[in-house]
């Protein structure tokens, strides 16, 4: 292991962050979800800084080289451990509170996904028959395409939609508004 100075001291540099050390060089705000440094990692980077950047729709935090996700660091200075993926509830990859997190598979990840932006529709589970006016409803459920009907609006569509994914998804179906933060 290589040893980084901080603070004027010598540490060693672990490969992977473990509760422990995190609680050592942040803070963490469970109600703002803010990470702040509780040492100094570089000319730049002083005790009290709020830690992280965005990095596409999520905050990041690069600690000895390695960046991490805040959301997933947020759950492990809280409860010790890395599930291998951490949901947003509201499906806002910047709003790392505690109540808004929680452990979920890669497919529950998915069903709490908004809704595409190079969707037509703009409606979660809808799209516009191919060679007809009709609207068509479709679901995801594990890696499956499941075609749920077609419509004459693309409203009725998204209707039977939601029904569907409050069915099969439950606490993690997502009706695509969920908006960017």
């Amino acid at each position: 292991m290589a040893n980084h100075p901080v603070n004027g001291q010598s540490i060693k540099k672990p490969c992977h962050i473990t509760q422990e050390r995190l609680k050592e060089l942040l803070h963490y705000d469970p109600e703002t979800g803010v990470f702040t440094w509780l040492v100094r990692m570089s000319q730049r980077v002083m005790p009290g800084d709020i830690a992280g950047g965005r990095s596409h729709e999520y905050l990041t935090i690069k600690i000895f080289g390695k960046t991490y996700k805040a959301h997933r660091l947020a759950w492990l200075y809280v409860y010790g451990d890395l599930p291998s993926r951490v949901d947003h509830r509201d499906g806002q990859g910047s709003h790392n509170w505690i109540e808004n997190l929680r452990p979920c598979t890669q497919v529950q990840n998915v069903a709490n996904s908004r809704v595409k932006s190079n969707n037509v529709s703009g409606l979660k589970g809808v799209r516009r028959r191919k060679g007809c006016r009709n609207w068509e409803a479709r679901i995801c459920v594990g890696r499956r395409s499941i075609h749920l009907g077609t419509f004459e609006t693309a409203e009725l569509a998204h209707e039977f939609y939601c029904l569907a994914a409050d069915m099969l998804h439950g606490e993690f179906s997502n009706h695509g508004t969920h908006k960017h933060a």
